[in-house]
């Protein structure tokens, strides 16, 4: 074989060079963006979700036709919902496993957390070079109750190469999916 087709194999791994996209939690990776924008926000300014009023995440095209449920009436609905996605953000702290659930969905306080979230696709995404370097990027604006709007752009989700997780945050998800499935001790020693 010409060209050198094989002069990498056995030294150099794509699983680790680009390496691979981890999704950090248990959604549509459209909606990775936003939520990591928004916990950012939200950590990084000590703001509990009940301060924020409104959150206004501006997405592009792809993140639009790919989270098509407002009002998420099922679990598989909620993974493709950026108000539910961020609504656990604001009520909860995060999403995760335990949340895909009925009771989850009927839960008043995550209601009233989806009702405060607004998603658009506004101006920015009309430049062509940032819509396709940042398909899945995110303008986020979060209303707080003391007038205060603080913002953030983020271009690609934690858990992409771009952004790779931690081998701790890795071995956390690894634990949270499979725990429930093998048990702690046996996860652990799989681990």
């Amino acid at each position: 074989f010409e060209g050198g087709v094989f002069d990498g194999l056995g030294r150099h791994w794509r699983l680790l060079d680009p390496g691979v996209d981890i999704k950090r939690v248990p959604v549509c990776l459209s909606a990775h963006t936003a939520l990591d924008a928004v916990m950012d926000l939200m950590r990084e300014h000590g703001i509990a979700g009940e301060e924020i009023v409104r959150v206004v995440c501006d997405v592009g095209p792809v993140v639009r036709a790919n989270l098509v449920y407002d009002e998420p009436a099922t679990p598989q609905q909620a993974q493709f919902s950026l108000p539910f996605v961020v609504g656990c953000a604001l009520a909860y702290g995060d999403v995760d496993l335990g949340r895909l659930t009925p009771e989850t969905l009927g839960d008043p306080v995550l209601r009233g957390a989806m009702a405060r979230v607004e998603m658009i696709t506004g101006p920015l995404w009309d430049d062509r070079d940032t819509a396709r370097r940042f398909p899945e990027g995110a303008h986020v604006t979060l209303q707080l109750a003391d007038g205060r709007e603080i913002e953030r752009f983020a271009g690609m989700a934690r858990g992409t190469t771009a952004r790779p997780l931690s081998a701790d945050e890795i071995a956390e998800k690894y634990r949270a999916c499979a725990s429930p499935i093998l048990g702690e001790s046996r996860a652990e020693r799989l681990l």
